[in-house]
């Protein structure tokens, strides 16, 4: 009887750690300032004619020689041998070209953590979330929902979501944390990491060093039987960049050292991304493993910039090849503008979504960052008592949905800066008037946007607004108002009951946002 006993016992705690074992897990990737169209995957989106850069007089000089339109179509070639982990991920699962984000990093991060508008507690811009100031301790975050699940929860990489008491990550569901809580750091030597509450000595290149930390995560979990959700929040693409290491810049080989140090970013990016997966797989988990990616923003806005190396005392003489661009190519492909602007370019963002045993394909269903929390606690089968405003797009992962035709998602922040107009033929007062000021904080002013079906109505402090078919025109070159004054109206109508729901800013300019409640 004692032998059955035991046996019995045995079956139990073999059958409790499979299922342990088994329990769904999740990877969230977030990049940096990435441009929608620096994803093999979304390269078709990315037509060398219809591409709008911030200093597209270059591009169409370029595009009207032979040299410069090989070097152009070189720059989607390195695109593509830049991502292939990530394109292989996006291949499996559901690519989203209807995603948005906020036009900064603080906010996008701040809707992802919190599942709803940021603006309703008062963060819309970036100096809400920087210099010591980050969400309010107040504010929950469902990813502790994962951590009462008995999950291991760990974060590596960008924070940007306050460092005050109550803010830390260890304070909002995350058990491990290595990174650092600002808009940016160095990529060497940076002198802002953390593990947990401890600092950190910088080793090597940033991005290698999260992942390091990120596999011993995973080591611990798999030692432990335990579930994870890692939040992998990189620092990539974004600048100021200097040169990535010399094996990723050689993986790209352009000739031109520019070039390189960008796609080699880009690379060494896709290339760690590759050993968490390949670490995953090691493990048996791939097959319970939920693949979220997106990035934060738009592009970053202006041409390229000679890449510093950091590591090296003497400056580096550029070496280029005469028809190499200086913009950047592929960018935010056919979308207007960039990072800092409510245009496509600096809040759509490219996103992809893989679950196991879901669908493959392209979704055009309208997304935003505050989904991804939601989605990822429905895979894992928990609930979280917080309010979230985000809803998950599990079923349309796995075939049994196609999205809310009708959804409308809005925007407001307050830090709007003069690329923001990006010279379109109908600002060009605006856009004067604000030049004519010097740039400080308080020249900044209010961008907002209402996104609904195919409609899109974005305008400028309480000025007139304009209104967009995107469907048919995502560069947002037809102003659609004066045709359809109704959608106008109601689109207008809907944007401020919305913006009455929102709380003042905690942080900058409280005039600002009042302009938008008359």
């Amino acid at each position: 009887m004692k032998i059955l006993k035991t046996l019995l016992l045995a079956v139990c705690l073999g059958s409790a750690l499979i299922a342990e074992a088994s329990r769904p897990n999740v990877l969230l990737i977030l990049s940096d300032d990435q441009g929608y169209c620096e994803l093999g995957s979304f390269l078709k989106f990315a037509d060398p004619d219809r591409l709008q850069p911030q200093k597209k007089d270059q591009l169409v000089e370029m595009l009207q020689t032979a040299d410069g339109r090989e070097a152009v179509q070189a720059c989607y070639d390195m695109v593509r041998k830049a991502t292939t982990n990530l394109d292989a991920i996006a291949s499996k699962g559901v690519r989203f070209t209807n995603f948005y984000a906020a036009p900064t990093c603080g906010p996008s991060r701040a809707s992802l953590m919190t599942a709803k508008y940021p603006q309703r507690f008062g963060a819309y811009s970036n100096p809400e979330l920087s210099d010591g100031q980050g969400v309010p301790a107040s504010v929950g975050f469902p990813v502790q929902a994962f951590a009462d699940a008995g999950y291991r929860t760990g974060i590596f990489g960008k924070w940007h979501l306050g460092r005050k008491a109550g803010q830390h990550p260890n304070d909002r569901g995350f058990d491990t944390y290595f990174g650092y809580d600002r808009a940016h750091t160095d990529k060497y030597d940076s002198p802002h990491l953390y593990r947990n509450r401890t600092k950190a000595k910088a080793e090597g290149w940033l991005c290698d060093q999260m992942t390091e930390e990120a596999l011993d995560f995973l080591d611990s979990c798999e030692a432990e039987e335990k579930p994870f959700f890692i939040y992998f929040s990189l620092s990539e693409p974004k600048p100021p960049s200097p040169l990535p290491p010399q094996r990723y810049m050689d993986a790209i080989d352009s000739g031109s050292y520019v070039l390189d140090s960008h796609f080699g970013s880009l690379y060494g990016m896709d290339y760690n991304v590759g050993r968490l997966l390949e670490k995953i797989e090691a493990m048996g988990a791939t097959e319970h493993t939920m693949i979220l990616f997106a990035s934060d923003n738009g592009l970053n806005n202006g041409i390229w910039r000679e890449p510093p190396d950091y590591r090296k005392k003497d400056k580096m003489k550029p070496i280029h090849k005469a028809a190499w661009p200086r913009v950047p190519i592929p960018g935010n492909g056919h979308f207007r503008g960039a990072k800092w602007s409510a245009w496509e370019g600096g809040v759509r963002t490219p996103m992809f979504a893989y679950v196991p045993g879901g669908v493959a394909g392209e979704s055009a269903a309208l997304q935003h960052i505050m989904d991804l929390m939601p989605t990822a606690l429905d895979f894992a089968g928990l609930e979280t008592d917080l309010p979230v405003e985000g809803i998950s797009f599990l079923p349309l992962l796995k075939g049994e949905s196609v999205g809310d035709s009708k959804r409308t998602i809005f925007w407001a922040h307050l830090d709007a800066i003069p690329m923001a107009l990006d010279g379109h033929s109908e600002l060009q007062a605006m856009d004067q008037a604000f030049k004519s000021k010097r740039r400080k904080q308080t020249d900044y002013f209010a961008s907002w946007y209402v996104r609904s079906g195919k409609w899109k109505l974005i305008a400028w402090n309480r000025d007139i607004p304009l209104l967009f078919d995107v469907s048919a025109d995502p560069g947002e070159y037809k102003n659609l108002a004066a045709q359809y004054p109704e959608v106008v109206s109601d689109l207008h109508k809907e944007f401020s009951a919305w913006i009455h729901t929102t709380e003042q800013p905690y942080v900058g300019k409280k005039e600002i946002w009042l302009q938008l409640l008359q």
